[in-house]
């Protein structure tokens, strides 16, 4: 396991560009959810939780087609690819969003940390899943890529 993570922080470093665009357009992404969010719940009057839904669709199609082009740099592939890709990152991102709230839930409402650090840390560890899962699996241009992580003792 330990070799595992080793590698991959190292192919992190090595690729570095890659690893600051997915930062800089997960936070315009991240941004643009917040921002949908406020005027949906607060100037259109729609419930909390409906916005907040609305704002994750919307987040979830500018994340996958902004990692696409400008992170991972696929282009072309055909409509049936592009809506697959788009399909798994949703996943993706709604597996990570349940890890996120059941963290919260359990650290929050089970230990009673105080919310905001334990938001934090949880967002810190979506996006680290997020990022391995967009760069070894969702948008990965040769699949043999990933399997050098999971060839190592």
């Amino acid at each position: 396991m330990l070799r595992w993570i080793r590698t991959l922080v190292g192919d992190i470093v090595k690729d570095w560009r890659q690893f600051a665009h997915y930062v800089f357009w997960g936070a315009i992404t991240a941004f643009l959810n917040l921002c949908l969010f406020f005027v949906l719940a607060n100037w259109c009057g729609w419930n909390y939780a409906l916005a907040n839904v609305a704002a994750w669709v919307v987040y979830v199609v500018a994340a996958y087609f902004t990692n696409r082009w400008f992170v991972f740099h696929r282009r072309g592939d055909g409509a049936g690819a592009v809506w697959r890709g788009l399909r798994d990152f949703a996943g993706c991102r709604l597996g990570t969003c349940v890890l996120e709230t059941a963290l919260m839930a359990l650290l929050v409402s089970g230990l009673g940390l105080p919310k905001n650090p334990v938001k934090i840390g949880a967002s810190a560890l979506s996006a680290t899943i997020n990022y391995i899962v967009s760069r070894f699996w969702i948008f990965s241009k040769v699949k043999r890529e990933a399997k050098k992580y999971t060839d190592q003792g």
